[in-house]
């Protein structure tokens, strides 16, 4: 009995040091060329919570989520750091995000430095007034001369 309440106890202790998964890291496409980035930061990894497809997540109406943006910038910037998100209707046609916080330096590391890993993170309320449909959207954060852009793909349902 005592043999197999250790086995148990390592057990937890064990699970206890094993990281929760509880998002998908999206598909994202950066805004130019670079495979890895655009502009003057490398994006490493893009994740949706919840999300259980990473190819386009399906974000339900009346719920919350959060975006976050694994990048490093490849240079420093003193300037306060501005997020924008917009849904890409085509290359020419996009509409900003509504009551968007723009205020990025509140969930990342302000100012910036450069070679500095960080992730910048923000919680959205999926509206009951946004059409059910698919959308690509774009996400940039700025802070001259810092400017980074991606592009990734979600679903929103009723």
């Amino acid at each position: 009995m005592e043999n197999s309440l250790s086995k148990l106890a390592l057990a937890l202790v064990l699970l206890a040091f094993v990281p929760i998964i509880s998002a998908t890291v999206s598909d994202f496409t950066t805004c130019g060329r670079r495979s890895k980035g655009f502009g003057t930061a490398d994006v490493h990894d893009v994740r949706i919570i919840p999300c259980e497809d990473g190819k386009r997540c399906v974000l339900k109406k009346g719920t919350n989520v959060t975006v976050e943006i694994d990048f490093t910038p490849s240079i420093s910037s003193s300037a306060p750091v501005t997020a924008a998100a917009h849904w890409a209707l085509s290359s020419r046609s996009q509409l900003p995000l509504p009551r968007m916080d723009t205020n990025a330096c509140k969930t990342t590391t302000c100012p910036l430095a450069e070679g500095n890993r960080q992730t910048y993170t923000y919680h959205l309320f999926v509206s009951s007034g946004y059409p059910p449909r698919n959308y690509n959207v774009k996400w940039t954060l700025t802070a001259r001369p810092f400017v980074m852009c991606i592009f990734f793909p979600i679903k929103i349902v009723n």
